[in-house]
């Protein structure tokens, strides 16, 4: 039952942002897509933080998971620098999404803004 917050963003514009996160075993043509679970490992020994995430193929009748590592950095890079995706129409591609050519906006989603209040 919960009611929300304050409706300061009510009517306005904002944005919703994701990445995929590839784990594979290429030479077995294994690709686990499906996030189950997800540890950030900080540590003084470490030169930054890694995300380890455990997955399992999308289909998941093999009973095979994975886990795989990422650098907090990489993740952070490809919100930063990454390509844009937008739904596509049946008659543009196969696929659910395709790349967006459009002109990115300043700031760019997903970026902190300052300004003076």
């Amino acid at each position: 039952r919960d009611q929300g917050g304050l409706r300061t963003l009510q009517k306005k514009w904002t944005s919703f942002l994701k990445a995929r996160l590839i784990c594979t075993i290429p030479d077995k043509n294994l690709i686990f897509n499906v996030i189950n679970d997800v540890f950030i490992l900080k540590s003084p020994t470490l030169k930054e933080p890694v995300i380890y995430g455990v997955f399992t193929p999308q289909l998941n009748n093999v009973g095979l998971s994975a886990v795989c590592a990422y650098n907090l950095s990489t993740v952070e890079e490809v919100f930063s620098k990454g390509k844009y995706m937008q739904s596509a129409t049946v008659e543009q591609s196969h696929t659910k999404w395709v790349r967006y050519n459009g002109e990115i906006p300043n700031p760019r989603p997903g970026a902190v803004s300052f300004c003076n209040l």
